[in-house]
Protein backbone atom coordinates (compact mmCIF):
# COMPACT_ATOMS: atom_id res chain seq x y z
CA UNK A 1 0.00 0.00 0.00
CA UNK A 2 1.45 3.36 -0.97
CA UNK A 3 0.32 6.87 -0.30
CA UNK A 4 -0.39 9.15 -3.20
CA UNK A 5 2.22 11.49 -1.67
CA UNK A 6 4.24 9.05 0.39
CA UNK A 7 7.12 10.19 2.54
CA UNK A 8 9.87 8.06 4.00
CA UNK A 9 9.36 9.17 7.59
CA UNK A 10 6.33 9.97 9.68
CA UNK A 11 5.99 13.11 11.78
CA UNK A 12 4.82 13.32 15.34
CA UNK A 13 1.74 15.34 14.40
CA UNK A 14 -1.33 13.41 15.58
CA UNK A 15 -3.50 12.06 12.79
CA UNK A 16 -7.18 11.64 12.10
CA UNK A 17 -7.87 8.80 9.67
CA UNK A 18 -10.88 9.51 7.45
CA UNK A 19 -12.02 6.18 6.03
CA UNK A 20 -14.39 6.56 3.11
CA UNK A 21 -13.39 10.09 2.15
CA UNK A 22 -15.79 12.10 -0.01
CA UNK A 23 -16.92 15.69 -0.46
CA UNK A 24 -19.82 15.49 2.02
CA UNK A 25 -19.90 14.32 5.63
CA UNK A 26 -16.34 13.02 5.75
CA UNK A 27 -14.82 16.22 4.38
CA UNK A 28 -16.85 18.44 6.72
CA UNK A 29 -16.11 16.39 9.83
CA UNK A 30 -12.42 16.01 8.91
CA UNK A 31 -11.98 19.77 8.46
CA UNK A 32 -13.77 20.51 11.73
CA UNK A 33 -11.81 18.05 13.85
CA UNK A 34 -8.46 18.71 12.17
CA UNK A 35 -8.79 22.42 12.88
CA UNK A 36 -10.14 21.94 16.40
CA UNK A 37 -7.47 19.41 17.44
CA UNK A 38 -4.48 20.39 15.28
CA UNK A 39 -4.46 17.08 13.39
CA UNK A 40 -2.95 15.90 10.14
CA UNK A 41 -5.44 14.02 7.98
CA UNK A 42 -5.10 10.58 6.38
CA UNK A 43 -7.64 10.25 3.58
CA UNK A 44 -8.70 6.72 2.66
CA UNK A 45 -10.86 6.08 -0.40
CA UNK A 46 -11.05 3.98 -3.54
CA UNK A 47 -10.43 6.74 -6.09
CA UNK A 48 -6.86 7.99 -6.31
CA UNK A 49 -7.73 11.11 -8.30
CA UNK A 50 -10.21 12.15 -5.59
CA UNK A 51 -7.49 11.76 -3.00
CA UNK A 52 -5.02 13.92 -4.93
CA UNK A 53 -7.62 16.67 -5.27
CA UNK A 54 -8.46 16.43 -1.58
CA UNK A 55 -4.81 16.77 -0.56
CA UNK A 56 -4.70 20.11 -2.36
CA UNK A 57 -7.99 21.25 -0.81
CA UNK A 58 -6.79 20.50 2.70
CA UNK A 59 -3.43 22.13 2.01
CA UNK A 60 -5.29 25.31 1.03
CA UNK A 61 -6.86 25.20 4.51
CA UNK A 62 -3.43 24.90 6.10
CA UNK A 63 -3.89 21.22 6.96
CA UNK A 64 -1.43 18.42 6.14
CA UNK A 65 -3.27 15.62 4.33
CA UNK A 66 -2.17 12.48 2.52
CA UNK A 67 -4.26 10.07 0.45
CA UNK A 68 -4.14 6.30 0.71
CA UNK A 69 -6.14 4.39 -1.94
CA UNK A 70 -7.84 1.30 -0.54
CA UNK A 71 -10.60 -1.18 -1.32
CA UNK A 72 -12.60 -1.45 1.91
CA UNK A 73 -14.13 -4.69 0.69
CA UNK A 74 -10.72 -6.25 1.41
CA UNK A 75 -10.11 -6.32 5.16
CA UNK A 76 -6.41 -7.11 4.72
CA UNK A 77 -5.97 -4.14 2.36
CA UNK A 78 -7.64 -1.95 4.98
CA UNK A 79 -5.19 -3.13 7.64
CA UNK A 80 -2.25 -2.44 5.32
CA UNK A 81 -3.59 1.06 4.62
CA UNK A 82 -3.71 1.82 8.35
CA UNK A 83 -0.18 0.53 8.76
CA UNK A 84 0.93 2.82 5.94
CA UNK A 85 -0.70 5.79 7.66
CA UNK A 86 1.20 5.08 10.86
CA UNK A 87 4.50 4.76 8.97
CA UNK A 88 4.13 7.61 6.50
CA UNK A 89 2.08 10.24 8.33
CA UNK A 90 2.09 9.85 12.10
CA UNK A 91 0.36 8.37 15.16
CA UNK A 92 -3.38 7.87 14.83
CA UNK A 93 -5.43 9.71 17.47
CA UNK A 94 -8.86 9.49 15.80
CA UNK A 95 -10.28 6.88 13.43
CA UNK A 96 -13.33 8.29 11.64
CA UNK A 97 -15.30 5.64 9.74
CA UNK A 98 -17.59 6.94 7.00
CA UNK A 99 -17.44 4.17 4.41
CA UNK A 100 -20.47 4.03 2.10
CA UNK A 101 -21.84 1.00 0.26
CA UNK A 102 -24.75 2.64 -1.55
CA UNK A 103 -23.49 1.72 -5.01
CA UNK A 104 -24.00 -1.94 -4.09
CA UNK A 105 -27.48 -1.47 -2.64
CA UNK A 106 -30.31 -3.67 -3.82
CA UNK A 107 -33.44 -5.48 -2.65
CA UNK A 108 -32.85 -8.72 -0.75
CA UNK A 109 -34.88 -10.69 -3.28
CA UNK A 110 -32.62 -9.52 -6.10
CA UNK A 111 -30.15 -12.28 -7.12
CA UNK A 112 -27.28 -9.80 -6.69
CA UNK A 113 -28.13 -9.22 -3.03
CA UNK A 114 -25.74 -11.89 -1.72
CA UNK A 115 -22.70 -10.22 -3.24
CA UNK A 116 -24.05 -6.83 -2.10
CA UNK A 117 -24.46 -8.11 1.47
CA UNK A 118 -20.98 -9.64 1.49
CA UNK A 119 -19.41 -6.41 0.27
CA UNK A 120 -21.39 -4.27 2.74
CA UNK A 121 -20.45 -6.40 5.73
CA UNK A 122 -16.79 -6.64 4.69
CA UNK A 123 -16.43 -2.91 4.07
CA UNK A 124 -18.40 -1.63 7.07
CA UNK A 125 -17.98 -4.27 9.77
CA UNK A 126 -14.95 -6.41 8.92
CA UNK A 127 -12.78 -3.53 7.71
CA UNK A 128 -13.89 -1.31 10.58
CA UNK A 129 -12.70 -3.91 13.09
CA UNK A 130 -9.52 -4.48 11.08
CA UNK A 131 -8.78 -0.74 11.11
CA UNK A 132 -9.38 -0.50 14.85
CA UNK A 133 -7.04 -3.41 15.50
CA UNK A 134 -4.30 -1.94 13.29
CA UNK A 135 -4.52 1.51 14.89
CA UNK A 136 -5.02 0.28 18.46
CA UNK A 137 -1.44 0.87 19.70
CA UNK A 138 -1.68 4.55 18.71
CA UNK A 139 -5.24 4.95 19.93
CA UNK A 140 -4.35 3.46 23.30
CA UNK A 141 -1.26 5.64 23.75
CA UNK A 142 -3.24 8.77 22.84
CA UNK A 143 -6.42 7.77 24.67
CA UNK A 144 -7.94 8.38 21.27
CA UNK A 145 -11.30 7.76 19.67
CA UNK A 146 -13.16 5.76 17.04
CA UNK A 147 -16.02 7.70 15.44
CA UNK A 148 -18.51 6.08 13.08
CA UNK A 149 -21.24 7.46 10.84
CA UNK A 150 -24.52 5.57 11.17
CA UNK A 151 -27.83 5.78 9.35
CA UNK A 152 -31.48 5.71 10.34
CA UNK A 153 -32.04 2.31 8.72
CA UNK A 154 -29.92 0.73 11.47
CA UNK A 155 -32.71 1.30 14.00
CA UNK A 156 -35.19 -1.39 15.00
CA UNK A 157 -38.38 0.23 13.73
CA UNK A 158 -40.84 -0.95 11.09
CA UNK A 159 -40.84 2.38 9.29
CA UNK A 160 -37.06 2.16 8.88
CA UNK A 161 -37.39 -1.23 7.19
CA UNK A 162 -40.11 0.20 4.98
CA UNK A 163 -37.82 3.07 3.98
CA UNK A 164 -35.03 0.62 3.14
CA UNK A 165 -37.33 -1.24 0.75
CA UNK A 166 -38.76 1.94 -0.76
CA UNK A 167 -35.27 3.29 -1.51
CA UNK A 168 -33.99 -0.14 -2.69
CA UNK A 169 -31.45 -0.14 0.13
CA UNK A 170 -32.61 -3.45 1.62
CA UNK A 171 -29.14 -4.97 1.44
CA UNK A 172 -27.71 -2.05 3.44
CA UNK A 173 -30.11 -2.16 6.38
CA UNK A 174 -28.76 -5.44 7.90
CA UNK A 175 -25.20 -4.11 7.60
CA UNK A 176 -26.10 -0.83 9.27
CA UNK A 177 -27.69 -2.70 12.17
CA UNK A 178 -24.59 -4.89 12.49
CA UNK A 179 -22.32 -1.83 12.36
CA UNK A 180 -24.31 -0.21 15.16
CA UNK A 181 -23.89 -3.31 17.33
CA UNK A 182 -20.19 -3.39 16.44
CA UNK A 183 -19.82 0.20 17.68
CA UNK A 184 -21.66 -0.69 20.88
CA UNK A 185 -19.34 -3.64 21.52
CA UNK A 186 -16.24 -1.59 20.63
CA UNK A 187 -17.42 1.11 23.04
CA UNK A 188 -17.37 -1.44 25.87
CA UNK A 189 -14.11 -3.12 24.88
CA UNK A 190 -12.12 0.02 24.12
CA UNK A 191 -13.03 2.01 27.20
CA UNK A 192 -11.10 -0.55 29.23
CA UNK A 193 -7.94 0.79 27.56
CA UNK A 194 -8.99 4.45 27.64
CA UNK A 195 -10.21 4.68 24.04
CA UNK A 196 -13.64 6.09 23.17
CA UNK A 197 -15.92 4.64 20.48
CA UNK A 198 -19.15 6.28 19.39
CA UNK A 199 -21.46 6.88 16.46
CA UNK A 200 -23.73 9.61 15.14
CA UNK A 201 -26.87 8.22 13.52
CA UNK A 202 -27.81 10.42 10.57
CA UNK A 203 -31.60 10.14 10.48
CA UNK A 204 -32.23 11.38 6.96
CA UNK A 205 -30.73 12.80 3.77
CA UNK A 206 -28.02 15.43 4.21
CA UNK A 207 -27.84 18.54 2.06
CA UNK A 208 -24.99 18.60 -0.42
CA UNK A 209 -24.41 14.83 -0.40
CA UNK A 210 -25.27 12.03 -2.79
CA UNK A 211 -28.59 11.62 -0.98
CA UNK A 212 -29.63 15.18 -1.83
CA UNK A 213 -31.69 14.74 -4.98
CA UNK A 214 -32.73 18.38 -5.17
CA UNK A 215 -36.32 17.65 -4.20
CA UNK A 216 -36.04 19.44 -0.86
CA UNK A 217 -36.24 16.16 1.06
CA UNK A 218 -32.68 16.64 2.36
CA UNK A 219 -33.02 18.75 5.50
CA UNK A 220 -29.89 18.00 7.53
CA UNK A 221 -26.98 20.43 7.25
CA UNK A 222 -23.43 19.11 6.95
CA UNK A 223 -22.37 21.49 9.73
CA UNK A 224 -24.96 19.93 12.06
CA UNK A 225 -23.43 16.49 11.51
CA UNK A 226 -19.95 17.86 12.24
CA UNK A 227 -21.26 19.56 15.39
CA UNK A 228 -22.65 16.23 16.65
CA UNK A 229 -19.36 14.43 16.10
CA UNK A 230 -17.41 17.21 17.82
CA UNK A 231 -19.77 17.09 20.80
CA UNK A 232 -19.61 13.28 20.95
CA UNK A 233 -15.82 13.44 20.97
CA UNK A 234 -15.72 16.04 23.73
CA UNK A 235 -18.22 14.24 25.97
CA UNK A 236 -16.78 10.72 25.49
CA UNK A 237 -19.82 9.38 27.31
CA UNK A 238 -22.51 7.27 25.63
CA UNK A 239 -21.93 5.34 22.43
CA UNK A 240 -24.62 7.04 20.33
CA UNK A 241 -26.10 10.35 19.33
CA UNK A 242 -28.23 11.31 16.34
CA UNK A 243 -28.91 14.21 14.00
CA UNK A 244 -32.18 14.84 12.18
Amino acid sequence: MTSTTATSESSETPVIVVAGYGPGISRTVALRLAKDKGLAVALLARTESRLRDAEKEFAAEGITAKGFPVDFGDVDATRRAIESVRTMLGPIHILFWNVASTTHATLLLDPSSISALNFSFASNVGSLVSAVQASLPDLTSARGAVLVTGGGMELDAVERAQSAVAWRFSSLAPMLAAKRKTVQVLHEELRAVGVYAGSVTVMGPVKGTGFDDGSGRAKIELSAVADKFAALLEARAGAFDSVA
